[in-house]
Order: structure tokens, then sequence, then C-alpha cells
């Protein structure tokens, strides 16, 4: 079974890496197959460019 977590985000720029790491340890730990979406609800710092680096990990 695949997990899905959404996430939506306005303005989290220092709030989502952490959230993120934490996100993927635990799912990689366990063996679980997931993903992960985040929605950007039109911030105006950097959630986008923070999103878009988790993206190409």
């Amino acid at each position: 079974m695949k997990i899905w977590v959404v996430l939506p985000a306005y303005n989290e720029e220092q709030a989502l890496p952490p959230l993120l790491d934490s996100i993927i340890e635990h799912f990689s730990e366990d063996g679980k197959e997931f993903s992960v979406i985040v929605v950007n609800d039109g911030s105006s710092d950097k959630t986008g460019e923070v999103i878009e680096g988790y993206a190409k990990k």
C-alpha cells in the first residue's frame, strides 16, 4: 500500500524542511512506499524554492 501525505503551505519556508525531513525519515525507516504533495498557496517567501529543492531529492 502506498501512503500519500498532502501538506498545505503558505509562507512555511522555515517550517517545511524539518517537517519534510521528519516525514521522509519516518516512512523510509519503515520501508513503506510514500509520496509527499506540498500545495503552495501563493507564498511570498521562499516556500516554493524549498519545495522544489526537496522535489529534486
